[in-house]
């Protein structure tokens, strides 16, 4: 499946800043894959059939905050790894 959203519309519609330019299509898919679950796979088909744009805005912009809390999770994991592997051992940085 292909993602809904691109980096040029995460960075000019919907402005975004939070999900790195290097990982954005790993988090791109990952969001699209749970907005079109979340609507029983009705999405992938509005954003197929392209014929409601506003409602198509609405799947991409949904997508976007999606993308951009699958990576703010990703990062708080990964944060608490390095943290829990300092508190036992601190000579390590």
């Amino acid at each position: 499946m292909a993602a809904f959203i691109d980096l040029e519309y995460y960075i000019n519609t919907y402005k975004g800043v939070a999900v790195p330019a290097d990982s954005f299509y790993f988090y791109a898919e990952r969001a699209s894959t749970a907005v079109d679950f979340h609507t029983f796979e009705r999405a992938s088909a509005i954003v197929t059939a392209a014929e409601d744009a506003a409602l198509i805005n609405k799947i991409k912009m949904a997508t976007c905050a999606a993308a951009e809390r699958t990576a703010d999770q990703s990062q708080a994991k990964r944060w608490e790894t390095t943290r829990s592997t300092l508190r036992y051992h601190p000579t390590r940085l």
